[in-house]
């Protein structure tokens, strides 16, 4: 294994953030879910991992509330803005490309340093709503207005699509 994965790994020793991190990734992986979000980040603006964190909000049970978007954006905001989107745009500037090696290894750098730096948002997002965190498991309406809390007024067929896609039992 690697250095860079390493660094990635030991970034959750923070339970909460470990489950965080398992819940994203498996509800990013069910189809159609990356194309949903990825269209809401692309067009809109809103932050992915802050989509997925409220559909785990949501599955604990927390409705979130306009004070409770604004704490999880004020906590990651500077980090998405400063870091996360920069990675994000210059790892898409050399994606593509000629098949020049040098080339793929910026690219794979990128990609790394991308997503280390998603774990240290979503550390960051699982500090934050540990105090909101209830035992026990909530359903499909719960994760509409979580997503509704955080997107407002965009597309509500976008909406719809993704809360279906987020609110399907494992």
């Amino acid at each position: 294994m690697d250095e860079s994965v390493d660094f990635i790994q030991g970034q959750q020793e923070n339970p909460a953030a470990q489950a965080l991190w398992a819940f994203a990734l498996s509800r990013y992986q069910r189809p159609g879910v990356a194309e949903a979000c990825l269209a809401l980040q692309d067009e809109a603006g809103v932050d992915v991992l802050l989509l997925l964190a409220a559909a785990y909000l949501a599955e604990c049970g927390v409705a979130l509330d306009a004070a409770r978007v604004a704490a999880l954006q004020r906590c990651t905001g500077s980090l998405r803005e400063e870091l996360i989107a920069p990675l994000r745009a210059l790892r898409r500037r050399y994606r593509d490309g000629d098949d020049n090696a040098d080339r793929q290894r910026l690219y794979a750098s990128l990609k790394e340093a991308e997503l280390a730096a998603e774990r240290w948002q979503i550390s960051r997002l699982a500090q934050a709503l540990s105090d909101w965190l209830p035992t026990g498991r909530h359903g499909a309406a719960t994760v509409a207005g979580n997503v509704q809390a955080l997107v407002g007024d965009l597309d509500s067929a976008q909406q719809a699509h993704l809360t279906a896609l987020l609110a399907r039992l494992d």
